[in-house]
């Protein structure tokens, strides 16, 4: 399956597997345009629609229910929470791969936009140590003393890494 990274965050990055005891409830899934096949993201919405059917939902108790009118394609520039998240991921994505340090082939200084990115990244760097204090990019803030911090942390960042690569926790 081409979405596995995309599963893996809608399946963990909601804590829809930490929601045993509550009463069943619906979501809706909105996703940023794919550029794939129609049948390609079609077979991905139907897998979405299913995975609350899988072992782990029915092991986890999970209360999560997810109806297939319910998953869609939208554009991220008409939807101001997702243009937010692109713009928080983009800059950790920055960040973490060190984009900030890129200079222009030939030149000693950094690119006005390479800068501007950079400010953005330690603005928002800012805002999460108010709610973590040693924030540190390359590391999952974890539980932090939350029994469902999928649900009730205000912040949460997940390092996300295969088993067995390096640097996988």
């Amino acid at each position: 399956m081409e979405y596995k990274l995309y599963y893996q965050f809608i399946k963990h990055g909601f804590g829809f597997l930490q929601t045993a005891g509550l009463a069943p409830f619906y979501v809706r899934i909105y996703l940023d345009q794919m550029p794939n096949k129609r049948l390609e993201r079609e077979r991905f919405k139907q897998f979405l629609h299913e995975m609350t059917a899988t072992r782990d939902f029915a092991e986890k108790q999970s209360a999560v229910r997810i109806r297939r009118d319910q998953i869609a394609e939208v554009s991220s520039h008409d939807h101001v929470l997702m243009q937010c998240a692109d713009i928080i991921l983009g800059a950790m994505q920055f960040r973490l791969n060190e984009h900030h340090l890129d200079k222009p082939d030939g030149q000693r200084c950094r690119g006005k936009k390479t800068v501007a990115k950079e400010k953005m990244y330690r603005a928002i760097h800012r805002e999460i140590c108010t709610i973590h204090k040693n924030f540190n990019i390359g590391v999952s803030t974890g539980a932090r003393n939350y029994a469902r911090p999928h649900w009730e942390s205000p912040y949460e960042h997940w390092k996300f890494a295969a088993n067995g690569h390096p640097g996988s926790e």
